[in-house]
């Protein structure tokens, strides 16, 4: 592996937990995420009315979410924060050109 590719992978890692910590901090301040979270963690209830109704839409694919090191996830995909999501859809879209 060359210098220049060491370089760019330690600022990919650098940029990845440095996000992660973010989305980490975001998750507990934001108060439906820790809420999910919460629930995750403790394990969800028998029906759907049991559940108080900010978490309600997450009822249907509640066997797909789980939490890792923080982070809330639906399948390999994480559940990002509103905070984050213009932010999200910004770095989605760079470089799109439309095609």
């Amino acid at each position: 592996m060359s210098q220049k590719d060491q370089k760019s992978n330690k600022s990919t890692f650098f940029f990845l937990v440095r996000k992660q910590t973010a989305l980490q901090d975001e998750t507990i301040r934001d108060p439906i995420l820790s809420a999910l979270s919460q629930g995750v963690y403790t394990g969800w209830p028998d029906t759907i009315t049991e559940l108080p109704q900010h978490l309600r839409p997450y009822w249907l694919f509640r066997d797909e979410v789980g939490l890792s090191s923080g982070v809330i996830f639906k399948g390999q995909q994480g559940i990002i924060q509103t905070t984050f999501q213009s932010e999200s859809l910004g770095q989605l879209h760079t470089g799109n050109m439309g095609i």
